[in-house]
């Protein structure tokens, strides 16, 4: 596989995005086929801090406070503008190649019916998986042309505009969001050193956006580790994994029971937004393990942590239409004629090798594009300061 290169890269984060991928894919297994597993406490899973490993759904945290950290890092050890000013022009670009391919895709499965969902969600008991992902609702237009249009621009820009993908309404947060994390960083480094006005910048900024849509607060935490990722440092194996164990058992909560039943105080706010900071304070604990611990890091160095970050986002985007078609339908097939658990762990095997295959091969032509991207934006930032008189564009860089 070509590789964006791996300098610089942190590949213990890289692992830790496709791990956090990986279980956002294992949570659509369950929901797909074993939803009593996922919301029912009698199975012996929810409510316990193990559910933190499968919780897709605050898996999505982690993907948001990596975005914010990683888009900005680079940005506060150089102190140059240009890298948030390129950055926010590329980001719709480096996005928009795998939402086209998995929005169009699903357009082709469901246009000419290659789907099984539909009975395999009837076998399973699975309303989830019956209705496309809940995504099947009555304004649902399953045409060319709206798939078009939604693969262009309503994913990235309108709200709930997930129908061909019920998994892609986290692609508008992550656009907006990155844009958020390139405006705060720019105004966390006029600030420079004061520490003070940096924290209080940053918490206002998390309360407004609190306001506005609660999903944008992730990023926040993630500018603000990656400014002070220098100081977060020289933690001890131990200590990191406390803050692991700590950070995966946030991102099990899914209500005040069982293990989390002293929580319960908590019970009369919106269960949506105590799940996110909850989740929230998980993924900062995990992210702090992983920046600032030594030996974790050198243990997630590698051919397979490159391999996780390169497929993370294919796979992300793609596995579903896996899950809705081949999946489905192996599922229907050996239901017919063997217990379920036999069906249903045959889908779940069918599913991971193949979501695999299919995001391997993506990834290639997502660094390909990535390269093309970069290489477009190369051009424009050159052609852009050959046109602006030097005060524009040589500017001081900001100790950090």
């Amino acid at each position: 596989m070509p590789s964006v290169s791996n300098k610089q890269r942190e590949l213990s984060l890289e692992a830790l995005r496709g791990m956090a991928a990986l279980s956002v894919v294992f949570w659509h297994f369950m929901l797909g086929f074993y939803q009593g597993i996922v919301f029912n406490p009698a199975y012996g899973l929810l409510g316990t801090p193990f559910y933190g490993f499968v919780h897709g759904t605050a898996a999505v945290s982690v993907f948001l406070v990596l975005s914010g950290y990683v888009l900005t890092k680079k940005f506060f050890e150089s102190g140059d503008p240009w890298l948030l000013i390129m950055g926010a022009i590329k980001r719709w670009p480096r996005l928009w190649l795998m939402v086209f391919i998995s929005i169009m895709g699903s357009w082709a499965l469901l246009h000419n019916g290659v789907t099984a969902y539909r009975v395999a969600g009837v076998f399973a008991g699975s309303p989830w998986l019956q209705l496309y992902g809940l995504s099947l609702k009555p304004a649902f237009d399953p045409s060319f042309t709206a798939a078009f249009k939604q693969s262009m621009f309503s994913v990235f820009f309108v709200r709930e505009s997930f129908g061909f993908n019920p998994l892609l309404w986290t692609v508008r947060v992550e656009l907006l969001g990155s844009y958020i994390a390139f405006a705060l960083a720019g105004l966390i480094a006029v600030m420079n050193k004061k520490t003070s006005y940096i924290f209080l910048v940053s918490l206002f900024t998390a309360v407004a956006l609190h306001f506005y849509d609660p999903f944008f607060v992730p990023f926040v935490p993630g500018v603000v580790m990656a400014r002070f990722a220098p100081q977060i440092k020289n933690i001890k194996l131990p200590a990191a994994l406390l803050f692991l164990a700590v950070g995966i058992t946030c991102l099990g909560y899914r209500a005040p029971i069982g293990f989390y039943a002293f929580l319960s105080p908590l019970g009369d706010m919106n269960p949506d937004f105590v799940r996110l900071y909850i989740s929230l304070i998980g993924a900062c604990l995990i992210m702090a393990s992983f920046i600032g611990c030594k030996p974790l890091k050198q243990s997630m160095q590698g051919p397979l942590a490159a391999y996780l970050g390169r497929i993370s986002y294919p796979l992300f985007v793609v596995h579903l239409l896996v899950l809705f078609s081949l999946a489905s339908w192996v599922f229907v097939r050996l239901h017919a004629n063997h217990p379920y658990n036999v069906a249903a762990l045959g889908a779940g095997l069918v599913l991971l090798v193949a979501s695999l295959a299919v995001a391997s091969l993506l990834a290639v032509a997502d660094v390909y594009w990535i390269e093309s991207v970069n290489s477009i934006s190369t051009w424009l930032k050159r052609r852009i300061t050959e046109r602006l008189p030097p005060k524009y564009f040589q500017l001081k860089r900001r100790s950090t």
